[in-house]
């Protein structure tokens, strides 16, 4: 690289080698401190490069204000400046990113409220297995001949017979009082 001074003058003037060695000072100087940025806010990593693009964007704007500023002497000096610019530029884009998204995620929520409070048919499943499976056989009995006369969709294999609406309202409420609490 020749003089700092006529690098800057040579990026300032989008010549295609001078921001060829330019990215690859601030891909140096940066892309760790944005990855880790990137990870701090629960970003994919990889979107490393748009916020390296973003920068490469704002640096060209205005004739390169940003390395107009630059008063340095040397490239690790350069080095360590357009790594402060990237961290500093890459803090505030992820930043409004993170706010973007938080603001997704309000309106998605006020947007549709959730299809059901309770559980769902599979854990129902999974908890009427694990009650079955604490319960005494005659308790078992009971809880099979309610769910076979109200119509359940469980798989029992008893024959039909005919109970009397009060014992099954009884039997109801004494295996409620036995068992609702494990529910």
């Amino acid at each position: 690289m020749s003089s700092l001074a006529e690098f800057i003058i040579r990026c300032q003037t989008n010549d295609p080698l001078a921001w060829e060695d330019l990215c690859k000072i601030v891909e140096r100087a940066a892309r760790c401190r944005i990855k880790r940025l990137l990870q701090a806010y629960g970003f994919d990593t990889t979107r490393v490069e748009d916020v390296l693009q973003e920068l490469y964007c704002k640096m060209r704007t205005r004739t390169c204000r940003l390395l107009r500023v630059f008063h340095g002497t040397s490239e690790e000096e350069l080095r360590a400046f357009l790594g402060v610019v990237a961290y500093r530029f890459a803090l505030k884009l992820i930043a409004k990113w993170d706010r973007i998204r938080e603001t997704e995620q309000e309106a998605l929520h006020h947007l549709a409220p959730p299809m059901r409070d309770g559980p769902s048919e599979q854990e129902i499943e999974i908890a009427r297995r694990d009650l079955e499976s604490m319960m005494p056989a005659v308790d078992r009995d009971k809880l099979r001949q309610i769910a076979q006369a109200s119509g359940a969709p469980w798989d029992y294999s008893l024959a039909s017979s005919a109970i009397p609406q009060r014992t099954l309202r009884r039997w109801r409420l004494e295996l409620f009082r036995e068992y609702g609490d494990r529910i």
